[in-house]
């Protein structure tokens, strides 16, 4: 799981959660509260116009993207898009059960995978694991539901099928790990490249720091394919066609069950 290191060494901050009256109190606290806020703060209501109570889901995404930046301030805007996406998902509807933690799928997102297999025994629309690793984000997020794709995907690797296989148990927890030093790779080289360079220098208000986030963001975008084949020739090496398809095989019998 995720509480071992592998996103990064350090350590969240303190958190404000704001339960607002409406959803009219819940976009202002947005509106209002700036892009710093969103790394401190969670902001949540109770929705009488859906059938879900959905302010477990508010808080739980909220922790997780606060612990993350917490952990790993680097990886903000630079982890691929899918396993950002779907972790946080896996997250969203996570349940306390004890000592042990549940992380179920909602029946709306039951209805949705079934109606996408069904349409996948006629014609190839789910994304491999393979591509998952090796295609980039524009590429992913053009297949039919991507996100809820990307999200089945990342409860197979982080509590699923994955880990009651052997072989494939630390797949996930090896892929972060070797993200993580890729990144780590990628600022030293920024630093030694660019040592007296006004984009290294630590930012001054919030403006700077959205600033210097979006010029990483953007710079990070363009290195994605490097990026992605270094990372998967380090984490799956030596994996040949028939390795593939055996994880391939593996994801299938999880989404089927």
């Amino acid at each position: 799981m995720l509480e071992s290191g592998y996103l990064g060494k350090g350590e969240p901050g303190k958190t404000i959660l704001r339960i607002c009256q409406d959803h009219e109190e819940y976009n202002s606290m947005w509106n209002t509260g700036g892009d710093a806020s969103y790394w401190f703060e969670i902001y949540t209501y109770k929705d009488r116009e859906f059938a879900a109570d959905t302010r477990l889901w508010e808080l739980n995404q909220g922790l997780f993207r606060i612990w993350r930046k917490g952990k790993n301030e680097e990886l903000v805007g630079r982890l691929p898009n899918w396993i950002d996406y779907g972790l946080r998902a896996c997250v969203k509807t996570a349940l306390s059960k004890g000592r042990k933690v549940e992380f179920k799928t909602s029946s709306g997102e039951n209805e949705r995978m079934g109606v996408l297999l069904r349409a996948n025994a006629k014609s190839p629309v789910l994304i491999t694991a393979r591509d998952f690793m090796n295609k980039d984000t524009e590429s992913l997020w053009k297949q039919q539901d991507s996100g809820l794709q990307a999200e089945a995907f990342a409860r197979f690797l982080l509590v699923g099928g994955s880990q009651r296989n052997a072989k494939y148990k630390s797949v996930l927890s090896e892929y972060l790990k070797n993200f993580v030093a890729l990144v780590e790779e990628e600022s030293k080289a920024e630093k030694a490249a660019k040592p007296d360079d006004d984009d290294m220098k630590e930012p001054q208000n919030e403006e700077e720091e959205n600033a210097l986030f979006r010029e990483r963001q953007n710079r990070w975008k363009e290195k994605e394919h490097e990026v992605l084949r270094k990372l998967v020739e380090k984490t799956f090496a030596g994996w040949d066609d028939k390795e593939w398809d055996a994880f391939q095989k593996s994801y299938l019998k999880d989404l089927d069950a």
